[in-house]
């Protein structure tokens, strides 16, 4: 009897040592994709932003074609910009 339970125990001990293992390296591989997953989507909106803006010129450029303001007033505004 005593045989046998030192048998037994011994392997249930080695099966929970190997599922703790297996748990321990998919917690890490889910660890680490959540990270990759953040640091993508950081990256996506970083550029998804810097797409959105426009610079001073093209805005300046979109006001002197729908005539809000004059030539004049256009390359004085594009002079300061650039200088």
């Amino acid at each position: 009897m005593h045989r046998f339970w030192n048998n037994s125990f011994n392997e249930m001990t080695h099966f929970n040592s190997n599922w703790f293992f297996l748990l321990g390296i998919l917690r890490f591989i889910i660890t680490l994709g959540i990270v990759v997953a953040a640091i993508v989507v950081v990256v996506i909106m970083i550029n998804k932003n810097k797409k959105g803006q426009q610079s001073a010129v093209d805005i300046l450029k979109q006001r002197y074609a729908s005539g809000e303001i004059s030539e004049q007033e256009y390359k004085d505004r594009l002079k300061v910009l650039n200088d």
